[in-house]
């Protein structure tokens, strides 16, 4: 697995704060937003230019913030972040959408 952010940017500040707070350790690769997001290199990767994506093992490439969190929580269930039951994970994720 390996994460492709800008530690600066707001989205990928939330991923790094969730894997912080799980103690979660992935390869990252800086993309800065100079242009470089928009690179045949990155695009390759993840046509949507966004960061941060998180790309899978299997290939898969997860480039929206929620569901690379729900994934990870779900990867590393503790300290489970979403909430222990289905109404706490409902409140979070409505949180997470505000």
């Amino acid at each position: 697995m390996k994460l492709y952010t800008f530690d600066i940017a707001p989205n990928p500040r939330r991923i790094a704060l969730l894997m912080k707070v799980k103690g979660i350790d992935i390869e990252t690769e800086q993309i800065p937003l100079d242009g470089t997001q928009f690179g045949a290199e990155y695009t390759a990767i993840n046509p949507r230019s966004t960061v941060p994506a998180l790309l899978l093992d299997d290939g898969t490439v997860l480039t929206e913030v929620i569901g690379q969190a729900v994934y990870l929580d779900a990867l590393y269930p503790e300290p489970p972040l979403f909430g222990s039951n289905d109404l706490e994970r409902a409140q979070v994720i409505s949180w997470c959408h505000r």
